[in-house]
């Protein structure tokens, strides 16, 4: 996101550039799904991580020969993103395969908190060592990092193989028998239309941390990390929390509490003139935002059966695909407006479809 504001000095440009790595979600993950309940699931991270270190290297290699362009970024970008559409209902869907059944719901946890490492934690480490070293040496710690994630995948050792369909069953049936479950359990169906919800309102806060570093908060890719490491900060203390308090009826209350939250807290980071400030609410955003993630991911992963856990994924997965909707709508309404009045928005957007959402769905105010 950096890379591209510098580049370009758009903050549209920059929300379609983090939107581009979930729009594949919205339109392939399904796909995944069925992959993912047919075939192995460990040779598809694989083939997944192997696709994304190549490029990751090409993405190092081209900004080193000063050769990179937005529209080449953006390209990348959604190249990786079809790879992790394609294969994370498979790490989600392999989970029970390499943990007991007792540990499921702490093994959810831990999952998450993966996620969040991942896409919370190393983004602030990077504009760290964007300040330090440089755009050029931080993409092929990029690269290197990806690698050892690959060579840690090789290493898992999954219980047992992927369910295998019936042979009359067709793909489109397959997939027509998740929707059916996703329909038939209502609690399931409801959590994830709340989770759609609040990924598309809430999470393009994210995409515009390179504008509001900059522009509104006057610092530079140190500030973008101190304030992506506070969002960091704040969603491993979401995860420890639900690791550690993981019943059902506990995390009912957390996802319905933190859903609402994330709003306000939105509205909250969006008023503030300095960063110290700003970095002090970015960790309750984080602490909401992985909080709701943390609940919601468990609640399904626990309540699903193996079978059919990769389709029911893909499904969640696919409306978390709405989220590049909302990341190039408050990109565009920066663009006209101001980064401040586009999160304000869409955390006043976020506390109605939440509450409206809870007062529709009885199944989740009896979680």
């Amino acid at each position: 996101g950096w890379i591209v504001l510098e580049l370009t000095d758009s903050p549209l440009l920059v929300t379609m550039t983090q939107g581009s790595f979930f729009i594949p979600m919205l339109l392939l993950s399904l796909v995944g799904g069925l992959l993912a309940d047919k075939y192995s699931r460990k040779l598809l991270i694989i083939f997944a991580e192997l696709v994304v270190l190549v490029l990751y290297i090409l993405l190092a290699v081209l900004y080193r020969m000063d050769l990179l362009n937005p529209f080449l970024i953006i390209g990348i970008t959604l190249a990786s993103g079809i790879a992790f559409a394609l294969s994370t209902s498979a790490r989600n869907a392999m989970l029970p395969s390499v943990v007991s059944k007792e540990a499921l719901r702490n093994g959810a946890a831990l999952s998450t908190m993966s996620w969040t490492l991942s896409f919370l934690v190393a983004p602030s480490l990077a504009g760290y060592f964007i300040s330090i070293f440089g755009e050029s040496i931080t993409l092929f710690i990029s690269c290197g990092v990806t690698a050892f994630g690959l060579t840690q995948w090789s290493r898992i050792q999954p219980k047992h193989g992927p369910w295998k369909s019936p042979a009359k069953a067709s793909p489109l049936a397959t997939l027509i028998a998740g929707f059916r479950y996703v329909r038939v359990h209502s609690s399931i169906g409801s959590l994830i239309i709340l989770g759609g919800a609040v990924m598309m309102l809430s999470m393009p806060y994210q995409a515009l941390l390179p504008v509001f570093a900059r522009d509104v908060l006057g610092s530079n890719s140190s500030g973008l990390g101190l304030l992506m490491g506070a969002t960091g900060f704040g969603a491993l203390v979401g995860c420890v929390f639900c690791a550690m308090r993981n019943t059902p009826i506990i995390l009912g209350k957390s996802l319905r509490r933190a859903a609402l939250c994330y709003g306000f807290v939105l509205i909250l980071f969006s008023q503030s003139p300095w960063i110290i400030v700003s970095a002090l609410i970015a960790i309750l955003v984080g602490l909401c935002q992985q909080t709701f993630i943390s609940a919601n991911f468990t609640l399904i992963q626990t309540n699903v059966p193996t079978e059919i856990l990769g389709r029911v994924f893909s499904i969640r997965y696919m409306a978390f695909g709405m989220m590049p909707v909302g990341q190039v709508a408050v990109g565009y309404l920066a663009e006209i407006m101001s980064a401040p009045l586009a999160t304000l928005l869409v955390g006043l957007l976020s506390i109605i479809a939440v509450v409206i959402i809870l007062k529709v769905f009885s199944s989740l105010r009896s979680l």
